[in-house]
């Protein structure tokens, strides 16, 4: 795994740094043959920048120093065992909740604990200094003043109640949607299994059964081995035919070395890199990088 590049922090050679490194990956880049290649070798040409710009790369992973090998052999000859950290919950598993969903769910919360504040305020024969202290407590809040009617705070706060849980409702039914057309585009399968997230083992084991070979050959031959006469000369073929001949070709349009640079220009220079690791900033930085990009693919 890469170590992660950080971001350059500009200082008095930084400038130089880059331009010297530019310098010799024009004399390295001749022997690359594919745009991996490219991206290895710009993603050593950030490394060299950043650690002769004495800024050290993130590793995702600590690596164990002498001394923490030599004091575990030390443990471990003493019959100790070393504990091992639990593994952090990924970020998948801990953003099953959404911010907002968050801050609507405790909002939602809040307003009901109030509401049955007030509401036991009211109905209370003698209330107790507690309960009035913190009746008094929300009519403050929403009014400045004690001296409001309790009645009308309550149904002012069960109105923001309506209105937040709408909002709720329709912040989930949004997320699911978006959340479907997102899966849907990348795996089809996913989607419709989750489209019944109730249906038991028993049921997708008996719905993902594999179909017998000689099954599938006995059902396309009982299609594709009977001759039938087909009218060729259908209607609906001959305005087909109309159409298409009606229809220009398209002409291949050919990406300039133009193209690219106007494309290079809009890259934003610190978004988060892709899987090769290398910011937007290198590939614009390191200026021979432009022409292989063009070429490369070719």
């Amino acid at each position: 795994m890469r170590a992660r590049l950080p971001r350059l922090r500009p200082r008095k050679n930084t400038k130089r740094i880059v331009t010297e490194v530019n310098n010799i990956l024009r004399q390295e880049v001749s022997e690359c043959k594919s745009v991996t290649e490219l991206h290895q070798l710009v993603y050593i040409g950030a490394a060299t920048v950043l650690i002769s710009n004495k800024q050290e790369l993130q590793t995702l992973q600590a690596q164990p120093t002498l001394v923490y090998i030599g004091a575990a052999t030390v443990l471990i000859s003493n019959k100790q065992e070393l504990q091992t950290l639990q593994a952090q919950p990924t970020t998948q598993t801990r953003a099953r909740e959404k911010p907002w969903e968050i801050r609507l769910t405790n909002k939602i919360e809040n307003y009901r604990k109030e509401i049955g504040v007030l509401t036991q305020i009211k109905n209370a024969q003698n209330p107790t200094n507690r309960l009035t202290n913190k009746a008094n407590f929300i009519i403050r809040k929403y009014t400045n003043s004690e001296n409001a009617n309790a009645m009308d705070v309550l149904d002012l706060i069960k109105q923001r109640l309506a209105v937040n849980a709408n909002r709720l409702r329709r912040y989930k039914v949004s997320h699911k949607r978006k959340t479907q057309n997102r899966q849907f585009s990348n795996n089809q399968k996913a989607f419709y299994r989750n489209l019944n997230p109730s249906t038991t083992n028993a049921e997708e084991t008996q719905a993902t059964e594999v179909l017998q070979v000689k099954d599938a050959m006995d059902f396309w031959r009982s299609i594709w081995t009977k001759e039938e006469q087909h009218n060729e000369n259908a209607k609906w073929i001959r305005q087909e035919k109309d159409r298409v001949e009606k229809v220009q070709y398209m002409t291949d349009n050919e990406i300039s070395i133009d193209d690219v640079k106007a494309a290079m220009k809009r890259l934003q220079n610190w978004k988060a890199p892709g899987i090769d690791g290398v910011q937007n900033y290198w590939i614009r930085a390191f200026h021979i990088t432009l022409h292989l990009l063009y070429y490369l693919p070719k």
